[in-house]
């Protein structure tokens, strides 16, 4: 009997010891969800999203983690569908991460937010549909602009700069491409410019011939692009193979249409909040390069691991609420934190402002045009102190 008690005791203590080492170990590690679209249209965002984490979380963990803990995560795929994208923040609830980063696709946000929103797990988004940040979710962060913000900015530069009277408009009837639409049509009226052709696409179209066409025989003096990423890559090429002599300008990044259509990009301008060309980026674009063997195309991804680990070590603990309560009417330095590349102020809703560019693709390569301040440079002084 006495043997059988030893033995059951030794049993206990050997679990107590393993169950107190996973514990431990579970102690020396963070866990970050990834869920973003890996598989059908959103699959070129959703990887470059990953692909820039994946290079900032390498950096951190080498040089010591986040207050001495190392970053893991796990990758869900929502295969660009909303309800899938729902079931796969459920499936990141019961994993209990830190936080989660995605959804790219603003259809698949507006739908899978309330999953982190009840669980009380910070989400943080690339989508760019207004609507987002307006519902009074205080758990969620853009790292890109809203499509309200940028189609301000962007209607300033082409009233200003481009000089334009009139303008043709082609977008995706999806939640993206219709607050996209709605903005860009909003702020143009600001300008005076005038939207003489307003021309809606299905999700996944391949051939933009007919709208096209529209606007060559138009007087239209610019051509807005809000589609989805392969969806203007097929746009700018189709335009001019047809030979629209129009300035063509998009919501999507440059380099990522000069890379797919080449040289048939010729002329097409992007804003997409910032740009990698921009000097800030020297650096973390050849890392980039040198692992994934192409340049990348927005640097947000790279940006948010370090706003996360400015905001974590500013509080001095992983605590969920207490993150999002320093994010909102947050700002973020250069100085503090080097690698976020360029300061960033989140507002109360967690609506993202800093110094934005506009790309321009020429003889099939991307340069930057021009740089923007932030909407609030007030907000910025602290980081010039």
């Amino acid at each position: 009997m006495k043997r059988v008690l030893i033995a059951s005791l030794g049993i206990l203590m050997f679990m107590s010891l393993g169950f107190h080492r996973a514990y431990a170990a579970e102690e020396q590690e963070v866990l970050i969800g990834m869920v973003y679209e890996f598989t059908g249209p959103g699959a070129t965002s959703g990887w470059r999203y990953l692909e820039e984490h994946q290079l900032a979380i390498d950096e951190i963990n080498q040089a010591g983690g986040i207050l001495g803990r190392k970053i893991t995560y796990f990758t869900i795929d929502t295969e660009t569908k909303p309800a899938v994208s729902a079931a796969a923040m459920r499936k990141a609830v019961e994993r209990n991460p830190f936080l989660v980063l995605g959804t790219v696709f603003s259809g698949s946000t507006i739908v899978n937010m309330s999953v982190l929103q009840k669980a009380g797990i910070p989400q943080i988004t690339a989508s760019q549909a207004t609507a987002i940040t307006q519902q009074g979710n205080d758990n969620i962060f853009r790292v890109e602009y809203s499509n309200d913000l940028l189609g301000k900015k962007f209607m300033k530069f082409i009233a200003e700069n481009l000089k334009a009277k009139k303008m043709a408009l082609i977008y995706v009837e999806n939640d993206y491409g219709k607050s996209g639409r709605d903005a860009v049509i909003k702020y143009a009226k600001d300008y005076n410019i005038g939207t003489i052709l307003d021309l809606p696409t299905t999700e996944g179209q391949a051939d933009f011939t007919g709208e096209l066409s529209r606007v060559k025989a138009s007087d239209a003096d610019v051509l807005y692009l809000y589609l989805n990423e392969d969806e203007t890559v097929r746009a700018v090429t189709q335009k001019n193979m047809l030979g629209l002599k129009q300035n063509v300008v998009g919501s999507n990044p440059a380099s990522v249409v000069a890379e797919k259509a080449g040289k048939s990009a010729d002329g097409y301008m992007s804003f997409i909040g910032v740009s990698t060309l921009m000097p800030v980026f020297n650096e973390m674009s050849k890392a980039y390069e040198r692992r994934f063997g192409r340049p990348p195309i927005k640097g947000y991804g790279y940006m948010t691991i370090y706003i996360i680990k400015e905001i974590v070590e500013r509080n001095k603990k992983f605590d969920r609420q207490l993150f999002k309560d320093t994010l909102h009417n947050g700002t973020i330095c250069v100085k503090d934190q080097p690698n976020v590349l360029l300061d960033v102020h989140y507002d109360d809703k967690g609506d993202v402002d800093r110094e934005s560019a506009i790309d321009i693709v020429e003889q099939g390569k991307v340069k930057v045009l021009t740089t923007i301040g932030p909407f609030h440079p007030e907000l910025f002084e602290k980081c010039k102190k």
